[in-house]
């Protein structure tokens, strides 16, 4: 399956080995651009249900466990939010000042902590608590580079 994802195209594929014992792997996600060769085979499978998206599509490339994310997102932020689905389970709660907030399913951390540092001031992730707490970290240490 290919994906297009930011400014990237990705494959995700199956393991070889993972065809005889699937559980202990994961279906890798490759960046297409870093793929020097491959080897198509005729050999089929069947999809496996992926037990950490439990609730459907959820936001993240990276396999883990389920979790909770709720952002709040400024204009004109908001509008392009408002626009996509980040989960199949994502709740959308528009404020009487133009904000937005968004509640949805996620599997990876860092790729929540990236995506709503992208939007800059635009966006605050209220929960979960440790991933506030790890952006406020990282703002932290980003205005120590910038500030005297």
């Amino acid at each position: 399956r290919l994906i297009a994802y930011r400014d990237g195209l990705y494959v995700k594929g199956r393991l070889e080995k993972a065809l005889a014992a699937p559980d202990g792997y994961f279906d890798p996600i490759l960046a297409v651009h870093r793929i020097e060769s491959f080897k198509a085979t005729d050999r089929t499978f069947e999809r496996p249900k992926n037990r950490s998206k439990r609730n459907g599509r959820t936001f993240g490339f990276m396999p883990g466990e389920a979790f909770g994310v709720k952002v709040r997102f400024k204009q004109p932020a908001a509008c392009y939010v408002a626009d996509r689905v980040w989960s199949d389970c994502q709740k959308l709660t528009p404020r009487r000042d133009g904000s937005l907030d968004l509640q949805f399913t996620a599997t990876s951390q860092p790729e929540v902590i990236s995506w709503v540092l992208s939007f800059g001031r635009e966006a605050e992730l209220l929960e979960p608590a440790n991933l506030r707490q790890q952006i406020a970290a990282i703002c932290k240490e980003i205005s120590g580079v910038y500030l005297p």
